[in-house]
């Protein structure tokens, strides 16, 4: 038995994609209008989008599939939106997009309030403008051959009868309903649990790589959700960062944060991370995993900084010098001074029980460094005082090679430093024209020569940073040479 088909492979394949989003009836191209009895385009879609906040989403059963209620798309009793939100979606200005909304507003299909909104803290925005929809108006907009005729009056739609209307509307709840992942809720309450029993954050991660629990990006890419960290070798490799950021994030106490970045620029992208005072925090918006108790104890363990006994000595001349011969990375002295005496000095590879690559400890105690040291130092030494003429050669030779490399990358940074300042000339340039032409900003164009002025800046340092590096070495040097020849 074949499927069912229309005839037409276009219209057969059409119906396939499933397209979802904004609905505009026919009906209010001739119902919602200019002065000139034309279309209002921008008023109409406005309105396409309000309805969409509108319109319920359906809750319901994962296992039998029944419909469990309804909830709403936003979280507070009508919809929060801003004239900027309207401009930026559909490419207008603000001022067309607030005649749009007048229009609407005329024709009482939707009503503007604004409101006073505090945020705690002291934070006080005024303003802030919510869109109330008009269900009865919207029928008659949708539906005016049911409707008398519409003389502006606020008669509500009794004679119409809720078969028409599309079904009762459900009861309001005051609790938001939705739906999330009770398996990855789980964890998360267990990593909170943890900490509060003490556990640090490094003994976490590794119970849970042993109990081969999946990182997050894993765990969504297994539920068919995006992933963002798309790229990772081991699905069960848990970091410390990860549970940090897992800890700090107050959505899981049942809070919904917006604005945590604002671009600056629309030319440019260019955004940047908020302050908590510049965010819209609503609380009880979304289902809580954990109680705020927990959240704010778990903080302020975590604020709270554990330092190992303060040093009563300078550290270790090695320390930052010596490196793993196997993995490449430092050794790290390892310490502990009990009433002045050393219980343990020796150094470790810090790549010891590494996440990624774990190498040997390789446990070297430092007596053994020094007098493997001393006793190259003491080879060297008898070396120049035996062949002199043939060091001196040597160091020549490498004095030159040294000098020849340290000419090539000069001239590199040089190229480097000429190509950016090019590239900054262009900038001011483009700066000034649009400065000129009225399409960029006068802070646009301080900001970018502030820019390199800052790099400008920091190249400066760098340079009399590396100059002030390059006579220490040489001071170094030169009284490393003098040592070895006492000591030989």
């Amino acid at each position: 038995m074949g499927y069912l088909t229309s005839g037409n492979v276009i219209v057969d394949a059409m119906g396939s994609i499933n397209i979802t989003g904004n609905i505009i009836p026919a009906v209010w191209y001739r119902t919602i209008t200019k002065e000139n009895e034309k279309p209002y385009l921008l008023a109409i879609v406005i309105l396409a989008d309000i309805v969409y906040w509108y319109r319920p989403s359906e809750v319901r059963d994962q296992g039998t599939g029944h419909i469990l209620g309804w909830k709403k798309k936003f979280s507070e009793d009508i919809l929060r939106q801003s004239y900027q939100y309207y401009a930026d979606l559909f490419g207008e200005s603000k001022k067309t997009v607030k005649t749009a909304m007048d229009r609407l507003e005329k024709l009482q299909v939707i009503r503007r309030e604004f409101r006073t909104v505090s945020y705690g803290e002291g934070l006080v925005c005024n303003n802030v403008m919510y869109v109330e929809l008009k269900p009865d108006m919207l029928y008659r907009l949708t539906f005016p051959e049911e409707m008398p005729a519409m003389d502006g009056a606020d008669d509500s739609c009794a004679g119409v009868s809720d078969d028409k209307m599309g079904g009762s509307l459900p009861a309001k709840s005051d609790t938001p309903m939705e739906i999330f992942d009770e398996e990855a809720a789980a964890v998360v309450r267990r990593i909170f649990q943890s900490v509060l029993a003490g556990e640090t954050i490094a003994s976490i991660a590794k119970a849970l790589r042993a109990e081969k629990i999946p990182i997050p990006s894993e765990h969504w890419k297994r539920t068919g959700e995006p992933v963002r960290a798309a790229k990772y070798t081991d699905p069960y490799a848990w970091s410390a960062t990860t549970i940090g950021y897992i800890l700090k994030r107050p959505e899981y106490t049942g809070r919904k944060v917006l604005g945590k970045t604002v671009c600056e620029n629309y030319k440019t992208k260019s955004s940047r991370k908020t302050a908590p005072e510049e965010q819209y925090i609503f609380e009880g918006a979304i289902p809580a995993i954990v109680d705020v108790e927990t959240w704010q104890t778990v903080q302020k363990i975590r604020e709270t900084v554990r330092r190992a006994p303060k040093r009563q000595n300078a550290p270790n001349r090695l320390t930052g010098l010596l490196y793993c011969a196997d993995c490449g990375s430092k050794l790290t002295h390892r310490y502990n001074l009990v009433q002045g005496k050393w219980i343990e000095d020796a150094f470790i590879c810090s790549g010891y029980r590494h996440l990624i690559h774990d190498c040997t400890m390789h446990h070297i105690p430092t007596a053994k460094i020094e007098a493997a040291i001393l006793a190259v130092i003491q080879r060297v030494s008898w070396y120049v005082r035996h062949n002199e003429k043939e060091f001196t050669e040597r160091v020549r030779e490498a004095s030159d090679q040294n000098q020849e490399k340290t000419v090539k990358e000069c001239k590199q940074k040089i190229n480097k430093a000429q190509k950016a300042a090019q590239r900054a000339g262009r900038a001011c340039e483009k700066a000034v024209r649009g400065q000129r032409h009225g399409q960029d900003s006068f802070n646009g164009f301080c900001k970018v020569v502030i820019r390199y002025a800052a790099i400008n800046a920091w190249r400066d340092r760098n340079r009399r940073r590396q100059r002030e590096i390059s006579f220490d070495k040489y001071i170094v040097k030169s009284m490393l040479f003098r040592l070895c020849v006492k000591v030989a």
